[in-house]
């Protein structure tokens, strides 16, 4: 039960044609907002939370700022989430655009501790069509005394109901446990395809496992 329900009665008559709206900025600071599903036994508590936006207006280029801490149960976390963008949304043309987004995420994940995961590139989503553009990850984390890395970058890639493409995609991984390293290398070049129908010509694979107590 919400203490909104009378506001979204059905009873009430909306009126005809798209919402418009005109929003100058948003300001929050320090909130707190905890969701607690007894029934699930699940768990999740924002705290901390910051969020800073320019004007927010139909088809008008701003700019937002959100930091929080989130501590959950399932699954277990404890992390610092800190995203900064410039975005567009647009009413008309159901168009939303983060452009040039920073995502950083550190803390713990499950089993994963000492995260710190960076994510950016721009994002177009128009109905049932999505335009990544420049997308990069890097994370580093650890688990059980094993301490892993990754990068995956992907200059382009476009999908909708009908086709799927994209340019060349990279990702590299490091495994560091003790004595052993295992290094992983792999690069999918330009692609199209479709949901049923998909063709990844001449991806390359490369692994390399060195341990120092072993040949």
């Amino acid at each position: 039960k919400l203490n909104i329900d009378d506001l979204m009665s059905p009873d009430k008559q909306e009126p005809d044609g798209a919402v418009k709206f005109d929003i100058n900025s948003i300001h929050i600071n320090n909130g707190q907002f905890v969701f607690d599903d007894q029934q699930q036994q699940r768990r999740i508590a924002i705290s901390k939370l910051n969020l800073q936006s320019g004007r927010i207006a139909t088809g008008v280029p701003s700019s937002m700022e959100l930091k929080f801490d989130v501590k959950g149960n399932a699954p277990k976390l404890d992390a610092h989430v800190n995203l900064a963008s410039s975005f567009t949304i647009d009413m008309e043309k159901q168009l939303v655009q983060l452009e040039n987004y920073a995502l950083e995420v550190r803390g713990s994940v499950q089993d994963l501790t000492d995260l710190n995961l960076k994510m950016a590139g721009t994002l177009d989503m128009k109905q049932a069509h999505l335009d990544v553009r420049d997308f990069s990850l890097v994370g580093q984390a650890k688990r059980a005394g094993q301490q892993l890395e990754m990068k995956f970058h992907a200059p382009k890639v476009q999908l909708t109901e009908q086709e799927a493409r994209g340019d060349k995609i990279t990702l590299e991984g490091k495994l560091s446990d003790g004595t052993r390293n295992l290094a992983l290398d792999m690069k999918i070049p330009s692609f199209k395809g479709s949901k049923t129908d998909l063709s990844l010509p001449g991806v390359s694979l490369q692994v390399g496992i060195k341990d120092s107590n072993k040949a």
